[in-house]
């Protein structure tokens, strides 16, 4: 299947959890904007606010997951994170990832985003 950018829902909750399971460790150094738990990733998966989380998957597998946070808690600009799996990196997902999460700001009527 084509890589695609889907927007994380229920669905998704299982595949997450193993994402941030793969993320444990070395990648917590520098990616910790929430738990990386099993917990996490069913919070996530049934969020229902401004806020937005996004995957990049090839078929059932999630290979980045990035967000813009801020807005649930009332923020005008929202943060932006986003993590790579370690068997992804240097293909230039998180730059993708990158460039359409700063357009769904734009869409939303961000001005501004913060990293």
């Amino acid at each position: 299947m084509p890589l695609e950018i889907r927007i994380l829902g229920p669905e998704w909750e299982r595949a997450l959890a193993i994402f941030f399971s793969g993320l444990r460790g070395p990648s917590e150094a520098y990616f910790h904007p929430h738990p990386l738990t099993d917990e996490a990733a069913n919070q996530l998966a049934h969020c229902r606010g401004e806020d937005l989380y996004y995957l990049l998957v090839d078929g059932g597998s999630i290979l980045a997951y990035g967000m813009l946070r801020g807005w649930d808690e009332g923020f005008e600009v929202p943060s932006l994170g986003i993590v790579v799996s370690p068997a992804c990196r240097g293909k230039g997902f998180g730059e993708l990832l990158m460039k359409f999460l700063h357009s769904a700001a734009r869409s939303k009527g961000a001005k501004k985003i913060r990293l």
